[in-house]
C-alpha cells in the first residue's frame, strides 16, 4: 500500500486555484496590456522655426551648409523630429561666466 498524507490533494488543489486566480486576475492584465508606443513629431521648416525662433531664412542656410539641426528630405519636403530639435537646441548651450561662479 502506498503512502498517502491525508487531504494532500485538496491542498494542492487549492494552492493551484488560488495561483491561478492571481495569474488571471493580477498578472495577465499587466502582461497582455498594450503600452502605448510614442511616435515622433515631425515639424515643417515654418514649425520649426517659430519653435526655435528662429527665421526660417536661417534654417534653410543651414541645411545648405549640412549645418544646424538634423532633418529628413522626402521629395522636396523638409521634416523636422520635435525631440532632435529640442536635443539641437540644448547641444548649443554655451555657460557663462555668470553659471560657473554660482556653483
Amino acid at each position: 500500500m502506498a503512502f498517502s498524507p491525508p487531504q494532500s490533494e485538496g491542498l494542492i488543489e487549492t494552492v493551484a486555484q488560488i495561483v491561478a486566480r492571481r495569474v488571471v486576475e493580477e498578472i495577465l492584465p499587466v502582461v497582455t496590456a498594450k503600452v502605448p508606443i510614442e511616435q515622433p513629431k515631425y515639424l515643417t521648416t515654418d514649425e520649426a522655426a517659430r519653435i526655435t525662433r528662429l527665421s526660417r531664412a536661417a534654417l534653410e542656410a543651414f541645411r545648405s551648409k549640412r549645418q544646424g539641426p538634423p532633418y529628413f528630405k522626402v521629395g522636396t519636403n523638409v521634416r523636422y523630429r520635435l525631440d532632435e530639435l529640442r536635443a539641437w537646441m540644448e547641444s548649443e548651450r554655451i555657460e557663462t561666466n555668470q553659471m560657473t561662479k554660482r556653483k
